[in-house]
C-alpha cells in the first residue's frame, strides 16, 4: 500500500501559488550568463594583470631585501645635531621604508582627488 491519497489532478501539475519551477535547477544545468560580454570581460580583464603584479612586488622585495642583508658595514650617520655610528643596512632600510611610506601616501591622495571628481 501506498501513504499517497489519491487525487484527481494529473502527477506533473504543482499547487496553485508556487512559482513554476526554474529551467536550470529541472534540467541540472546551470543558466547561461545572459549579460554583455563587455561587461563580463571587464570583471577578469585584470585578474591576470594582479597576479603579476603581485609576484613582481615579491620578487621586488626579495631582491631589496638581499641587497640591503649584504650590506652589514658600520658607517657614521651624520644627523642635524650629533654623528652616530649604526650599519648600513638599517640605514638604507629605513630609506626604502620611507620611500614606500611617500609612494603608498602619494597614491592615496591622488586616488582620493580622483574619487571627488
Amino acid at each position: 500500500m501506498t501513504d499517497k491519497l489519491p487525487t484527481d489532478k494529473p502527477a506533473g501539475t504543482q499547487p496553485p501559488g508556487l512559482p513554476p519551477p526554474s529551467p536550470s535547477i529541472s534540467s541540472g544545468r546551470p543558466e547561461p550568463d545572459k549579460r554583455p560580454v563587455a561587461v563580463r570581460a571587464k570583471e577578469t580583464a585584470n585578474t591576470g594583470y594582479r597576479a603579476i603584479r603581485w609576484i613582481v612586488l615579491i620578487v621586488l622585495v626579495v631582491v631589496a631585501t638581499l641587497f640591503i642583508a649584504r650590506n652589514f658595514e658600520h658607517v657614521e650617520v651624520d644627523w642635524v645635531i650629533r654623528t652616530s655610528e649604526m650599519r648600513l643596512s638599517l640605514v638604507m632600510l629605513g630609506f626604502l621604508l620611507t620611500g614606500v611610506v611617500i609612494g603608498w601616501l602619494i597614491h592615496w591622495f591622488s586616488a582620493r582627488a580622483q574619487r571627488r571628481q
